[in-house]
């Protein structure tokens, strides 16, 4: 059969498509296959910055230029702590995480571990002293969790060398920056995009467990080169914190989403559960967890 003959008639018949479609994806996957290995080739060639030394490094977030040296990466990287890199090594590309660097010594690949700071909003100042002695470095260590997985990085921290000033980040200042207290202390971290898409799939799919959600998030991170535990405990406490703040937020901004537009101002029925998903606390034997709301 010729395919360009029945194409115009293919459109009002569902099989006919059908059968063309998979047509034409058995023609195309022989080439397909050999396009994906070709991908995997390894290309040496100079940094695509700089031009002046060899690559060791393939970003697979910075196109048209993926290739950087070791001086050029860590110049870029440094603030581009979520991008997923790769580097060479016995010949093969393989993952690595923001913590990794690589250098060119003599044609050999050394890997060394650098610094990774969270990606926060800073002060513009803490003192009243020159910008220029402000410095800084890296404070405690913690645990972000994003879409991509778990990323271990430190708080950045700001001092000052002439009056000795310093400036430590707060909740105030993670909130600013678009991120979630894990714990009150938030030695672990988690981005609000997270928990907004976190709830659309429970919305879209609500078969879908928290323990499945956080388990996709743990196994995300390994072929990036990232690893570590995700604890769904802390995961779920910290979502529900955050969707109470929201809606008492929403409260005082005059929102409701309860509303019916049928029998508005006085409700007939409401479904207490439905897709809302209300947790028995009282239920629960020896739990000293107390609901948000009374009653």
């Amino acid at each position: 059969m010729d395919c360009d003959e029945p194409r115009s008639a293919a459109s009002h018949d569902w099989a006919l498509r059908q059968t063309l479609s998979e047509e034409r994806w058995h023609e195309a996957r022989p080439k397909l296959l050999d396009r994906l290995l070709a991908s995997d080739c390894v290309h040496y060639g100079p940094c695509d910055h700089c031009s002046l030394k060899e690559a060791v490094i393939r970003c697979k977030d910075c196109f048209p230029k993926p290739r950087y040296c070791g001086q050029c990466d860590v110049s870029t990287h440094q603030h581009l702590v979520f991008h997923n890199r790769e580097t060479l090594i016995d010949g093969f590309y393989k993952p690595v995480p923001p913590s990794t660097a690589v250098q060119d010594l003599s044609g050999q690949n050394i890997i060394y571990e650098q610094v990774c700071l969270l990606p926060i909003t800073q002060r513009y100042k803490i003192c009243d002293c020159d910008p220029q002695n402000l410095a800084v470095v890296a404070g405690r260590s913690v645990v972000l969790i994003c879409i991509n997985g778990r990323y271990d990085m430190f708080l950045p921290v700001m001092n000052c060398r002439a009056c000795l000033a310093s400036w430590t980040p707060e909740v105030v200042d993670l909130l600013f920056s678009g991120y979630w207290p894990g714990t009150v202390e938030f030695q672990t971290i988690y981005q609000v995009d997270l928990f907004t898409s976190f709830e659309d799939l429970k919305i879209t799919a609500p078969g879908l467990s928290r323990q499945a959600f956080v388990k996709m998030l743990q196994q995300r991170s390994q072929p990036f080169g990232r690893s570590g535990n995700i604890c769904g405990n802390v995961f779920q406490k910290a979502f529900l914190e955050w969707t109470y703040c929201r809606h008492k937020r929403e409260k005082l901004c005059g929102i409701d989403h309860f509303s019916c537009p049928a029998c508005t101002p006085d409700t007939v029925a409401v479904s207490a559960d439905g897709n809302r998903k209300l947790y028995r606390f009282s239920k629960t034997k020896g739990a000293e967890e107390q609901p948000f709301f009374s009653g």
